[in-house]
């Protein structure tokens, strides 16, 4: 069945987390919910195609080249007064450390992601425009995802 993002949680660890990390590496930490998240860009990786021509072929040949991970923005709503998640996403930006992120999704489906935070970008716009804060993160792993046990 299809899922959608409502429910879902984004946190933040607000440990540096600078060295790779697997499953129980993320699962043993403590994480920051971060409230009034409005939007989060894709995560994952992208990779390289590249590709050689030949003389001894009319058809290029192509084999996978370097990753790298997406840099995901996280839009959240900026209030008068800020939340746990949102102070620590501030103070994440002000360090040139990786941090652990754990997305926990409504149906138990988990996803982790580590990487530098950057600092917000402050939106604006007409009179009715929401107040948000536009943090990107730099991811340096890949995401690590944990099925819902059956």
């Amino acid at each position: 069945m299809a899922q959608t993002h409502i429910d879902a949680v984004l946190a933040i660890s607000d440990l540096p987390q600078n060295d790779d990390l697997d499953e129980s590496g993320f699962a043993s930490l403590e994480y920051i919910d971060i409230e009034g998240l409005v939007n989060l860009d894709n995560t994952g990786v992208q990779q390289n195609i590249v590709s050689q021509n030949t003389w001894d072929t009319d058809v290029t040949q192509k084999g996978k080249g370097f990753r790298t991970g997406n840099d995901p923005t996280a839009t959240i709503a900026m209030p008068s007064t800020f939340g746990a998640g949102l102070q620590a996403m501030l103070a994440a930006a002000e360090t040139a450390n990786n941090y652990a992120f754990r997305i926990t999704y409504a149906d138990g489906l988990v996803e982790y992601n580590r990487g530098l935070v950057t600092d917000p970008e402050l939106t604006k716009g007409d009179g009715e425009a929401f107040r948000n804060a536009i943090f990107t993160i730099g991811t340096n792993q890949r995401p690590v995802i944990v099925q819902v046990a059956e």
